[in-house]
C-alpha cells in the first residue's frame, strides 16, 4: 500500500508538471499618442498627424513613416514604433504645430505609451 501510494504522489507530481504550461510575457513595442488642442486648448478633432524618424525629413515634409487623423477627442495613437526619437507635424484649418511642441523629447521606450500634447496656431 505505501508503494502504491509513492507511486500515486510520484505520477500525480510529474502529470501537474508537464500540464502547466510557461505563461510567456511579452511587452508591446513603443508607443506614442498625440494630443491635439487649438490655441484655446480645445481638442481639435481630424487633424492630419504625420510622424518622422528625422528632422531633416520633419522640416521638408518628406517621407513621413505613417499618417494618421485624430479623433473626436483629439487623440491620434501609433503603435509598434522603435525606440528613437520622433518628429511630428500636425495641421487642420490651415494652422499647424510647426512653431510648437513637434518631438519627443526622448527616445520611446519598449513596453510605454509615451503622451505628448501640442497646440496647432
Amino acid at each position: 500500500m505505501k508503494v502504491m501510494n509513492v507511486f500515486l504522489i510520484t505520477f500525480l507530481f510529474f502529470a501537474l508538471t508537464i500540464s502547466c504550461k510557461k505563461t510567456e510575457y511579452v511587452k508591446m513595442k513603443p508607443q506614442l499618442k498625440i494630443i491635439v488642442n487649438d490655441a484655446s486648448n480645445k481638442p481639435v478633432a481630424n487633424a492630419s498627424v504625420d510622424l518622422y524618424k528625422s528632422m531633416a525629413d520633419f522640416q521638408n515634409h518628406t517621407s513621413p513613416i505613417v499618417s494618421s487623423t485624430t479623433d473626436a477627442n483629439g487623440l491620434v495613437l501609433f503603435s509598434d514604433l522603435e525606440e528613437i526619437n520622433y518628429y511630428f507635424f500636425v495641421e487642420a484649418n490651415e494652422k499647424s504645430n510647426y512653431f510648437g511642441i513637434s518631438a519627443t523629447s526622448k527616445p520611446l521606450e519598449t513596453g510605454v505609451i509615451l503622451s505628448i500634447t501640442t497646440n496647432i496656431n
